[in-house]
């Protein structure tokens, strides 16, 4: 995906970028399912759907990171 691509959904919500996550999952399922059928020729495109799902939980966890910080950084 583009830098633009990944700035607006890192703006969406974790529902958002959860269902998200889900949708490509079953994409590289049906991917190798149709790889193994000798339907698809480019073994790549399941790598590229991995790392977008990576680079979505990364998010998903920076968001989860810093919402446990906020309520730590209260107490000084």
């Amino acid at each position: 995906m583009k830098k633009t691509e990944w700035e607006k959904i890192k703006e969406q919500s974790a529902q958002e970028l959860q269902t998200l996550c889900l949708k490509l999952q079953r994409e590289i399922v049906d991917f190798k399912m149709q790889l193994s059928l000798g339907k698809i020729k480019n073994t790549h495109t399941a790598h590229k759907k991995r790392q977008e799902i990576a680079r979505i939980k990364t998010i998903l966890k920076e968001r989860e990171l810093m919402e446990e910080l906020k309520p730590a950084g209260n107490h000084r």
